[in-house]
């Protein structure tokens, strides 16, 4: 017969509380605080440090007695200051991607992935902006979708993908979502 599994361990008991601060100590805690807010300007600063300062108002509130008056007052007027320069800084923050349209992708050119204004068909029968297949060309004889040498460097303008982008624009603009 095996011998019997060993005895579980109790389970483990919550640790001590910690003793109050001292006042001294959660002043410095709060002027560390203040001066981080005070430098902070970008968004992911910003919510880190009004997330501990909020944790730190609830200890002025479960604890007054470790917080002179003034203190209390700067340091709550140092927090609007920071939520309202993340109001701020969101308010004026660009419109996320999804927000404004992409164009399609046969609308983009391959070599510089910009919409195209002036669509050119070369030899390899794909379309590019004219600028940037031309710079292309100026330095290399090959396609630059697959690398192969191309029969001739002429260049013919893609009419109706050009009519295409153009309609596209248009229906864009209509909607006020101008790219």
């Amino acid at each position: 017969r095996p011998p019997p599994p060993p005895p579980r361990p109790p389970p483990p008991r919550s640790p001590p509380r910690s003793p109050p601060r001292s006042p001294r100590a959660a002043a410095s805690e709060c002027d560390l605080l203040l001066e981080r807010l005070r430098a902070a300007f970008d968004d992911t600063s910003l919510r880190r440090l009004l997330a501990a300062g909020a944790r730190l108002e609830q200890q002025m509130e479960r604890r007054p007695e470790q917080w002179s008056a003034e203190a209390e007052v700067e340091f709550r007027a140092e927090m609007e200051g920071a939520r309202a320069r993340l109001r701020s800084l969101r308010a004026n923050a660009p419109q996320p991607a999804a927000a404004r349209p992409e164009p399609p992708s046969a609308f983009m050119c391959p070599i510089s992935h910009e919409l195209m204004s002036d669509p050119v068909v070369a030899s390899d029968g794909h379309s590019y902006q004219r600028s940037d297949i031309e710079s292309w060309l100026e330095m290399k004889g090959t396609s630059p979708m697959t690398g192969a040498p191309l029969a001739h460097s002429q260049l013919y303008p893609n009419f109706s993908l050009r009519s295409q982008i153009e309609n596209w624009r248009e229906v864009i603009n209509a909607a006020g979502k101008v790219r």
